[in-house]
C-alpha cells in the first residue's frame, strides 16, 4: 500500500437616487461618508473546506446530507465513504476526489448504515437492505441489495472475511460474497443498538446502556457479560477496542473492556466545567480505520473524513487532515484577525484546503445559523435554534464560541441577522422580511426580547438574502436589489434600492445577489452570474471583480452560484456554493 501525506499549498456611473414608496426628505441616513475608493483587482487567495481545492479533484457531495458510513480503506491506500444521499466518493489520502459513484438512497439517513471492506470488495448496510460493491463495478451502475436477507445493524469490522449483523430473527454473519451462517437468535425484550465481531470471531450484542453481552455459541458460560462499552460502533483495531461518542469523542479500551486509557480524541461531555477542544464534525464518529503505521481515519455524522495521528507519548489522537466539502453554508464571519466563522468552527486566514475546523462548536438544530454579526470588540454574534430554545453564540474567533439561551422565539426559518443601534439590538429576519429584535448586553450575551420588527419596502420582496448595518442604516439584497433601509416606527424602510451601476447589461445583477459592506466598501455576490463585485459603497462603482461572468467554473480563477460572503477591510471569503468551497479573495489596490 503505498500512502503520502504532503503539505497542501493552495492555487488571489454613480446610480441614480431612487425613492421608492415615500418621500426620502423626512429620513437621514446615516451611512458614513467616505472618500472615493480606487479601483483594484481581486485576487485568488485560497480555499477553505474542499480538500480538492479545484477543478476534477474538487470534493462534492450530494444536496442532502447522510451521516458517513465508515471510511473503509483499499489495497490502493485510497479511502472510501459516503458523501451524501445516494452517493459514494473515493478519495486520495490527500484530500482529493478520485471518483463518485451512484449509491443506494436513505431517506433518513438510518443510524446502523454501515460499510466495512473485504480487501476490494465492499459490503455494506444502507436503510436495512445488505449490498455489494465492487470498485470495478460499472461506475453508473447503483448496486442492487442482496436477496432475501435484510439487517438493522452490521458490525464495523470483519474476521477471516465475515461481518457480524443482526435483524429481529437473527444474529447472523454475512461476507463480501453474501454468504451466511446463523450465530444465536436476538434477546428478547431488549432493544439493539448495535453488533461487533472481535479478534477470535466472537459476536458482541449491544443492548441497553450499551452494554455488550457476547452471544455467540462458543462464549463460555462465565465470560458472557455484559461488558463495559468504549462507545459506538464498537470495533475491534489491532488489540483493542474503540467506540466512539457526541462531541467529537473516540475512547480506546484494552482487549477485556478496560480503559486504555479511555478517552483518546475528544472528550467535551459537558460532565465537568471547563473546556476541552471537540471537532463536532467527528460527533458520533461512524467507526474508524487505520490506514498506515500510526494514521487512522474516521468519518462523523456527515460523512467529513478526518485523518489521525497516533501519539503514543499522551496516548492520544491528533486530527491532521479533512476530508470532504462544505455541503452547507448559513453563516460566515471573518474578524479583524481574519479569522473565519463558519457554522461548524473557525479557520484561520493561512489555513488550507484541508485544514480541520479549530474550536469546533455542537451545530443547532437542522444546522443552520440565522447568519451571523462582528462587534467592534471582535466578538461574533450567530443565532440559532439548539435542542428546541432560541440559542446565541458569541465569542471571539480565537478561542472556543460560548452559546446562551434567551427568552423570546425566532421567527420561523429566520436566516438574516443584523446588529443595530450602537451593538444594543440585534435583528433576527427571515427571508419575508420578518421577525424580532432582541437586547443585547455590553459583552454580546443576549438580554431580553424587545418585540417584532419589520423591514417595510415601497414594492414587494420575494425573498431577502442578506442583512447588515452600515452606520445607523442597513443595507440588505433581495431579488437581485440592493436595498437601503432606514429606522423608522416598529421597523425598517426601505430609501432607495438599485440593481444596477451602468447602461450595459453586463452592469446589472443577477435575480440573486447576497451582499457585505465595510471601510467604504460593498462586497456582492452575483449568484447566478457567477461573480464577486467589489463595489466604492458612496460612488457605487466598482472596484474590482472576481470570476467570469455568466460562465461558471470550478477552476481558482472560477465561481459556480457564489451564495453568502463576508469581508475585512481588503479580505473576503465567499460561499462557492456549486462547488462546495469556502473562497478566499484578496483587494489588491
Amino acid at each position: 500500500m503505498f500512502m503520502t501525506f504532503p503539505s497542501r499549498t493552495p492555487g488571489c456611473n454613480r446610480f441614480p437616487h431612487r425613492v421608492i414608496g415615500f418621500a426620502v426628505a423626512t429620513t437621514t441616513l446615516a451611512f458614513a461618508v467616505l472618500s472615493p475608493l480606487k479601483a483594484a483587482s481581486l485576487r485568488y487567495a485560497g480555499v477553505f473546506g474542499n480538500s480538492g481545492e479545484e477543478g476534477e479533484t474538487l470534493v462534492r457531495f450530494a444536496p442532502e446530507p447522510r451521516p458517513g458510513m465508515r471510511v473503509v480503506c483499499d489495497s490502493h491506500g485510497t479511502l472510501w465513504d459516503r458523501a451524501g444521499d445516494g452517493v459514494l466518493n473515493r478519495y486520495s489520502p490527500d484530500g482529493r476526489l478520485l471518483a463518485t459513484y451512484p449509491f443506494p438512497k436513505e431517506p433518513s439517513g438510518h443510524r446502523g448504515d454501515r460499510l466495512v471492506a473485504d480487501d476490494d470488495t465492499f459490503l455494506f448496510l444502507c436503510n436495512k437492505r445488505l449490498y455489494i460493491h465492487r470498485p470495478d463495478d460499472a461506475p453508473d451502475a447503483i448496486p442492487a441489495p442482496l436477496e432475501g436477507i435484510t439487517a438493522d445493524f452490521l458490525s464495523a469490522n470483519l474476521h477471516e472475511g465475515f461481518a457480524a449483523a443482526i435483524n429481529k430473527e437473527e444474529i447472523f454473519l454475512i461476507n463480501a460474497g453474501g454468504e451466511t451462517r446463523h450465530i444465536a437468535t436476538p434477546p428478547e425484550d431488549e432493544p439493539c443498538y448495535g453488533i461487533s465481531i472481535g479478534p477470535g470471531g466472537e459476536v458482541y450484542f449491544i443492548g441497553a446502556g450499551r452494554r455488550m453481552t457476547r452471544v455467540d455459541p462458543a462464549a463460555p458460560e462465565n465470560g458472557r457479560g455484559p461488558f463495559e462499552s468504549p462507545g459506538s460502533p464498537i470495533q475491534w483495531i489491532d488489540g483493542y477496542w474503540y467506540g466512539g461518542g457526541g462531541h467529537g469523542t473516540l475512547f480506546r479500551f484494552s482487549s477485556d473492556f478496560r480503559s486504555d486509557p479511555g478517552v483518546v480524541l475528544g472528550g467535551n461531555s459537558g460532565s465537568f466545567i471547563g473546556y476541552v477542544p471537540g471537532n463536532y464534525e467527528i460527533s458520533d464518529p461512524r467507526g474508524l480505520t487505520r490506514l498506515e503505521g500510526d494514521i487512522y481515519a474516521v468519518s462523523g455524522i456527515e460523512g467529513i473524513i478526518h485523518l489521525l495521528q497516533w501519539n503514543p507519548a499522551d496516548k492520544r489522537f491528533e486530527i491532521i487532515r479533512r476530508i470532504g466539502a462544505v455541503q452547507r453554508c448559513s453563516a460566515l464571519t471573518l474578524d479583524n484577525e481574519y479569522r473565519l466563522w463558519w457554522e461548524s468552527g473557525i479557520w484561520e486566514w493561512n489555513d488550507q484546503p484541508d485544514t480541520p475546523i479549530r474550536h469546533g462548536v455542537p451545530t443547532p438544530d437542522k444546522r443552520r445559523f440565522a447568519g451571523s454579526a462582528l462587534l467592534q470588540s471582535g466578538k461574533m454574534v450567530s443565532p440559532a435554534v439548539q435542542h428546541g430554545k432560541p440559542t446565541l453564540y458569541v465569542g471571539t474567533l480565537e478561542g472556543p464560541v460560548r452559546r446562551y439561551g434567551f427568552s423570546g422565539d425566532l421567527p420561523e426559518e429566520a436566516t438574516l441577522t443584523a446588529v443595530v443601534n450602537k451593538e444594543r439590538e440585534l435583528l433576527v429576519i427571515n427571508r419575508e422580511g420578518n421577525g424580532s429584535r432582541f437586547a443585547l448586553k455590553g459583552d454580546g450575551a443576549p438580554d431580553r426580547l424587545l418585540g417584532p420588527v419589520t423591514l417595510r419596502t415601497g414594492a414587494p420582496v420575494k425573498e431577502w438574502t442578506s442583512l447588515f448595518a452600515v452606520g445607523e442604516g442597513l443595507i440588505g439584497t433581495a431579488d437581485g436589489a440592493v436595498i437601503e433601509l432606514a429606522p423608522a416606527e416598529n421597523g425598517w424602510e426601505e430609501v432607495q434600492r438599485w440593481n444596477t451601476w451602468g447602461k450595459t447589461e453586463a452592469e446589472r445583477f443577477g435575480e440573486r445577489i447576497c451582499a457585505t459592506a465595510g471601510e467604504g466598501r460593498l462586497w456582492v455576490s452575483d449568484t447566478l452570474r457567477h461573480r464577486v463585485i467589489c463595489f466604492d459603497l458612496q460612488e457605487r462603482k466598482p472596484l474590482a471583480t472576481f470570476g467570469n461572468r455568466d460562465h461558471p467554473g470550478d477552476d481558482t480563477a472560477s465561481l459556480n452560484e457564489p451564495g453568502i460572503i463576508t469581508a475585512n477591510r481588503l479580505r473576503a471569503v465567499v460561499y462557492d456554493s456549486a462547488n462546495q468551497r469556502l473562497l478566499k479573495l484578496e483587494l489588491i489596490p
